[in-house]
């Protein structure tokens, strides 16, 4: 991974890991030095498998990240939170997979300052009991983007808020809810202000198969439906049930 480094001039670097092992995990720990080092960096895309990996030593701890940025790739590496480094100084950046253990509003506008943000797709985990409200800091934030995919546990659906005058560009919204044994007793707030709206598309993960029969598939589907029909632009909607 140090060797990286040296390659000034890379603009593409793709790092897929199929297993872990302990040299694998150890070789990781410069990764972090060397990608500060890419300046020409366009593409960074890693496929390792699921994991919380330490961000001192890793990714989190970089100081500042290429300016050259575009797409920023990270499936299955989990940080406890947003790195402080993804933040509006990334101005080419247009298309991030991030998953985070835990966020918070002043957290998820951190990415609403990314000027060329066009497509996010945002993984939470677990954790988190805060409030998500995009757009909570500031109004403005999301200026550019088109498409949302967030990923949330059940307890998150009812912490999740849109403010008004966020996101004025976005198309599409994708809600995929996993855990969700005990239902979702309250929607995400402010989906009204998203006034771009195409489609928004709701998927709910049971792990329980047991639980399919019984589950309310319909109050579900009814409840989201109607602060789908709320939308002023009237999107099309689709309920997608997963087990």
């Amino acid at each position: 991974m140090e060797a990286i480094g040296e390659l000034k001039n890379l603009r593409d670097l793709n790092i897929s890991v199929n297993r872990w092992r302990d040299d694998e995990i150890l070789s990781l720990y410069a990764l972090g030095s060397s990608i500060g080092k890419l300046d020409e960096l366009r593409s960074l895309q890693i496929h390792v498998p699921p994991a919380t990996l330490g961000d001192v030593d890793l990714l989190g701890s970089l100081p500042i990240f290429p300016q050259s940025i575009e797409r920023l790739i990270l499936h299955g590496w989990c940080f406890s939170r947003v790195p402080r480094w993804i933040n509006g100084t990334l101005r080419n950046l247009q298309h991030v997979l991030l998953e985070v253990s835990e966020t918070s509003s002043s957290e998820v506008d951190l990415l609403g300052e990314l000027p060329s943000l066009a497509d996010l797709e945002l993984r939470v985990g677990l954790k988190t009991r805060d409030v998500i409200a995009f757009g909570g800091t500031r109004a403005s934030l999301f200026p550019a983007l088109l498409k949302l995919k967030l990923r949330v546990g059940e307890h998150v659906a009812s912490r999740l808020q849109f403010q008004a005058g966020v996101m004025p560009k976005l198309q599409s919204l994708h809600l995929w809810f996993r855990n969700c044994e005990s239902g979702i007793h309250v929607t995400p707030e402010g989906m009204q202000h998203l006034l771009s709206l195409q489609s928004i598309c709701v998927e709910i993960y049971l792990r329980d198969e047991e639980l399919k029969a019984t589950y309310p598939w319909d109050a579900m589907e009814r409840a989201f439906r109607e602060i789908t029909g709320a939308n002023p632009n009237r999107p099309s909607f689709k309920f997608v049930k997963q087990v």
